[in-house]
Parts: structure tokens; C-alpha cells; sequence
């Protein structure tokens, strides 16, 4: 009768030749087992597929970090784009959930997995991102697989001992330095699963995945590296050895066995047992009289690690660039130490609806903006008295009615047989208003222009954020700033979720205005949020110019998309900072402020009150 001879790390007393090899099932969900003699099962139920939802909870960014720009051309990938930035997002959700007591900056890379020290207080993790590519995974799979690469370089920075690994690869050459790291991941992955099971499921699908790519490098190997191969099997992935290699080198195996069942607690430990792997090796390979038993084993290193990814890199790294890595996005993935699509993918950017559209959420400066409302303080009651009047918001008690709930005050009435003696309750409500502002942050409007629609955008957010039957949206716009032919949008403000208290005070000018384009984006960025309608005001000087996007044909698109958002429920109303005679052929409603904030409350109530009260719903229930 077979038996199992080897379970855990452990080798049956048992030395018959008709035992067969045998290794514990791998179940790939529930389960995961290794040569410590461990099997963690999650009990936390976290679902595959769980961070493939967009509603999932993302942390704000960690290692926010400034960047160089490069001029680039080309077009958005937006669905590998959008991938990676989820995959990237829940990676950084699984790092920050493991609480490290310093700054983690998490990278993605076209390579290899690696831990950096950046400094005393920061940390690099570089997870590698060629799964994106592979066409045999699903997008959850390849989620999950990113997820289980950031959580095991995260292991590394929770348990690894940097310094220790440090002294031991002084001296010590690459094949023997190849087990000890083989060993040290195992640790602590399994440290990591027996304090924290809920990360199985990543683990799992991570080594699944490493496991298919080591397979399609090794598919065909000599006989002294399928014996190497077996043995990166029986540590790194016991579920997968081969038995006919097992049974055929018996002795081997059992030597190696009795090496991976010593103490093994700490990074020292890893490093001591992967000498001894390595040794064993160069001596078992002498005695089967194979030349040059040291070349054997680095020949097969160089064949599945050519680029020492194995390593750890634990020394002081001063580079914080992403290098990512998508094939297919080749063309437009640039060298340099940052570029759009990095920040698009670490979340510091979000893509926008349109064709080379993206958005940006600024930082503003307290003092500045405060600086700013004082000498706008005095025109923010003008605003609130053209908005406030026009809400009915209020409950309503109707007494003396023949039916509705009884008035306890008329029991005496009830009792006599008087019909009226019941009350009504209602309510009257008004719909909220929306309004957009959108600012021209091009660089003619420089200078004076710039202060002016900047205090105008201020004026206006003070003005009515506070105000209970309006939900207030605050843009900027700009084109051509990263790459030739885009549109970036700068958001302030969006109904509640305010960006920054003080963004506004850093709405300056930057390139040029495809106002056409901008105004169509933030309209359907508005109509995602809310369905009621909306005015929206355009703070310009009237000039559309941007590279591929002016004259003529400029504000005949501008009036296009101008007709298209007013289908959408908008009411648009330009505030001119500088009237242009263009302004009247983009625009129905033209505001023209001639250099003064102080004719923007009159200038307003030409309109605004107009505006509101058609767009106001009054309903009783």
C-alpha cells in the first residue's frame, strides 16, 4: 500500500521502494501550505473579485512626489489605463492596510519585484506589472496577482532584516545568494499568512502565476537542472514536485529535507539554510561526477533569473520614478522620471470622458486664499440676496380636515360626533440648483486677467457653497500641458466634495484653451453627479487657441459643444474677463466684467435670478 513519504517538510520513517511520492492537495482557494509544516486557511471571506469593484475603498496616495514632464504624442490606451490605475490603487489599499510606522512609495515596474530604502523615513516597493499583459487571466486574476506581488514585497519590509541580509551578500556569489532569498520569501510569506490569513487568496494566485512563468522558461532543462528545478519546487512550490525526480534522486531530496527542517525564524536563518542548500548541491552534483557542479547551478540561475530579480534591494535608492509596463502601450510609455501616465495610474490624475482628457485635483494655499476673500468679502452678500428667496423649503400642518390623522386637541369634538377633527401634514420642497464654474487657465489670462477670474471664482464659491437649495461645481481648464493635444481639467470643487478648502488660491495660468472640449467634459463630468439642471458659468477672455484648435473653425466648435450641453440641461453663461467680438458667436449669454470684480454682483442679476428661478421646481407632498 502507497503511502505519503513526504508531507510537510518531513520524510516518512518508511524507506521502501514502492512508496510514491505524493504532495498535499492545493485546493487554490482556501489553502496554502509550505515546508514549514503549516496550512492557513482565510476566514475573512474576501472575495476574488472584491477589488475589481470600483466602489471599493482606496486610500489616498502615498508618496506623492513631483515630477519632471516630457513632451509626448500619442493617445490614451484608456482600457489598460484604467487597469492599471484600479490594480495600482488596490495595491496600495493592501500596503497601507499592513500599518508601516514610515512612508511607502508604491511603484509599479516592468521588471522584477524589489524593496528599496529610499531613506530613513521612506520605503520604495516595485511591483512588477507583466501580468497586465498576459491574455490568459482576467482582469480580476490580474488584479489579485498585483495585489499578492505588493503584499510579499511588503512582507519584506515587515519582516525581512535588511541589515543582516546585508552583511551576509558581502562576498557571497550569486548562486548561493539565489537559495537563501528563495528561502527568505517563503518565510515570510508564511509569517505573513499565519498573522494575517486574509491575504491568502493573493499569495495564492501571485505563486500560481510565478509557478506558469517559471514553467514556460524550464520546458526543457538537462538532467542536472531538472533536479535544481525540483528543488526551487520543493521550496518555493511543494504542491508541484515532480515525483519521478524525487524517487529517482531520493537521497538528494532527503538531504535537502533534513536542511529546510532546521529552525528557520529569522532573515540569518534564511541565509544559513540557503548555504547549506547550495553546498549540498555543489557536493551531491560532485559526487554524480557532473563537470563543474558550480557552473551547472549558475547556468540554470541565469536561464529563470537572467537580471538577478531574485535579489533583494536593500540599499539607499534615490530614484522614485514608475517604470510601467504594458507592451501594447509601448509607444506611449516615455523614459523619464515621470510622465502623465504614471501620474494617471498612481491616482494623482483621473482619465477624463474625452479623447486626451484627464483631471487634476490641485492644492491650494490658506493663506493666499484667505488674502483673496478679504478683498471679496464685501460683494458676497450681493450674490447670496440674488439666490436666497427662491427655495420653499418647509413643513406644513393643515388643521380642521375630515380626514388625516386625529388632532389629540379636538378629543372632546370627536366625542360629540364633529367631522373636522383631524390634521394634515405636507411638506413643500424646492430642487436644488447646480452651478458650474469653469475657469480659463490658459496663458492669456495672465496677469491682471488671472487675478480677476481668480477672486470671481473665489467670490463665487463663498458666495454660494453655503447656500442650502444649491450644489456649486468649480473647474479650470488648460491644454496642451503635458501632451500635444490634451485637455486638463483642474477640479476645485464638486457639490460636497470639496478638493481642497483652499485650491482656488492656485487657479493660475498655465498653456492654451480648447474651451470646447473643456466645457463638454466637465458637462458630462457634472451629469455623472447629478441629473437636475445646471447653469454653468465660463470664466474666459473669449479666445479659444490651442495646438490644432483655433480661429475660425475654434469657435465654431466652441458654439457646437456650447448647443450640446445645453441639450444635456445646461444653462451656460460666459463671464467675459476681456470682451472679445468671438463672444457673441460662442455664446448666447455673455457676462463682460471689464477688468472689475466689483460689476460682477450687477452684472449677475441680469441673469442669474433669471436662470434660478426657471430652473426651480416647487412641488407639495
Amino acid at each position: 500500500m502507497s503511502r505519503k513519504w513526504w508531507y510537510y517538510g518531513r520524510w516518512d520513517e518508511d524507506d521502501e521502494e514502492d512508496d510514491i511520492f505524493s504532495t498535499s492537495s492545493y485546493s487554490g482557494t482556501s489553502s496554502y501550505d509550505s515546508y514549514f509544516g503549516r496550512k492557513y486557511t482565510s476566514s475573512l471571506g474576501w472575495s476574488r473579485n472584491k477589488l475589481t469593484d470600483t466602489s471599493s475603498y482606496y486610500s489616498s496616495s502615498w508618496g506623492r512626489r513631483s515630477s519632471t514632464w516630457t513632451g509626448l504624442d500619442g493617445s490614451f490606451d484608456k482600457t489598460g489605463l484604467r487597469l492599471l490605475t484600479k490594480a495600482y490603487k488596490a495595491v496600495r489599499d493592501m500596503v497601507v492596510i499592513l500599518d508601516f510606522p514610515f512612508e511607502v512609495i508604491v511603484n509599479l515596474s516592468n521588471y522584477c519585484g524589489s524593496t528599496k530604502i529610499k531613506s530613513k523615513n521612506s520605503r520604495i516597493l516595485y511591483v512588477p506589472s507583466k501580468v497586465i499583459d498576459n491574455k490568459e487571466y482576467s482582469d480580476s486574476e490580474k488584479i489579485n496577482i498585483l495585489c499578492g506581488f505588493g503584499i510579499h514585497e511588503a512582507s519584506h519590509l515587515k519582516y525581512t532584516e535588511f541589515r543582516t541580509y546585508s552583511k551576509y551578500s558581502k562576498g557571497v556569489n550569486k548562486e548561493n545568494k539565489y537559495f537563501a532569498n528563495l528561502l527568505e520569501d517563503v518565510r515570510i510569506e508564511d509569517k505573513l499568512l499565519s498573522e494575517r490569513p486574509g491575504y491568502l487568496n493573493f499569495i495564492e494566485d501571485t505563486n500560481k502565476y510565478r509557478y506558469s512563468e517559471l514553467q514556460k522558461i524550464t520546458s526543457s532543462l538537462p538532467p542536472a537542472e531538472e533536479i535544481l528545478l525540483n528543488v526551487v519546487r520543493l521550496i518555493r512550490y511543494p504542491d508541484k514536485v515532480d515525483s519521478s525526480i524525487i524517487i529517482k534522486y531520493k537521497p538528494l531530496f532527503k538531504e535537502i529535507s533534513n536542511i529546510l527542517s532546521e529552525n528557520h525564524q529569522f532573515t540569518k536563518d534564511s541565509c544559513i539554510l540557503g548555504s547549506k542548500v547550495y553546498n549540498k548541491l555543489i557536493e551531491i552534483f560532485t559526487e554524480l561526477k557532473y563537470n563543474n557542479p558550480i557552473g551547472v547551478i549558475h547556468s540554470f540561475i541565469e536561464r529563470i533569473c537572467p537580471d538577478n530579480s531574485f535579489e533583494m534591494k536593500c540599499g539607499l535608492d534615490s530614484s522614485s520614478s514608475t517604470n510601467l509596463c504594458s507592451s501594447e502601450m509601448s509607444d506611449i510609455f516615455k523614459t523619464g522620471s515621470s510622465s502623465l501616465y504614471d501620474l494617471i495610474i498612481t491616482g494623482e490624475f483621473e482619465i477624463g470622458d474625452g479623447d486626451k482628457t484627464y483631471i487634476q485635483k490641485p492644492v491650494g494655499n490658506k493663506d493666499r486664499y484667505l488674502e483673496i476673500k478679504k478683498r471679496i468679502i464685501k460683494y458676497i452678500p450681493s450674490i447670496k440676496k440674488l439666490i436666497q428667496g427662491t427655495d420653499k423649503n418647509y413643513d406644513f400642518v393643515i388643521h380642521g380636515c375630515r380626514e388625516g390623522l386625529l388632532d389629540t386637541d379636538k378629543l372632546a369634538e370627536a366625542y360629540q360626533g364633529v367631522p373636522q377633527v383631524y390634521i394634515k401634514k405636507g411638506k413643500v420642497t424646492t430642487n436644488k440648483t447646480t452651478v458650474c464654474v469653469l475657469l480659463d487657465q490658459s496663458g492669456s489670462m495672465s496677469g491682471s486677467k488671472e487675478e480677476l477670474a481668480r477672486e470671481s471664482a473665489i467670490l463665487l464659491n463663498e458666495s454660494l457653497k453655503d447656500l442650502p437649495g444649491i450644489d456649486l461645481y468649480i473647474y479650470g481648464h488648460s491644454a496642451d500641458e503635458r501632451i500635444r493635444g490634451d485637455t486638463c481639467i483642474y477640479s476645485y470643487r464638486e457639490g460636497n466634495k470639496l478638493q481642497s478648502p483652499y485650491s482656488l488660491s492656485n487657479a493660475v495660468a498655465y498653456y492654451n484653451n480648447r474651451d470646447g472640449v473643456a466645457i463638454l467634459e466637465v458637462a458630462k463630468r457634472v451629469r455623472k453627479q447629478t441629473q437636475d439642471n445646471c447653469i454653468m458659468f465660463v470664466l474666459s477672455d473669449g479666445q479659444p487657441c490651442a495646438s490644432g484648435y483655433g480661429g475660425w473653425n475654434a469657435v465654431q466648435d466652441v458654439k457646437s459643444k456650447v448647443k450640446q450641453v445645453e441639450g444635456m440641461g445646461f444653462t451656460v453663461i460666459q463671464i467675459s474677463i476681456d470682451h472679445v467680438h468671438y463672444a457673441k458667436e460662442m455664446f448666447d449669454n455673455v457676462i463682460s466684467l471689464e477688468y472689475d470684480i466689483s460689476n460682477l454682483p450687477k452684472k449677475l442679476s441680469q441673469i442669474i435670478k433669471k436662470a434660478i428661478v426657471r430652473n426651480k421646481i416647487t412641488t407639495v407632498s
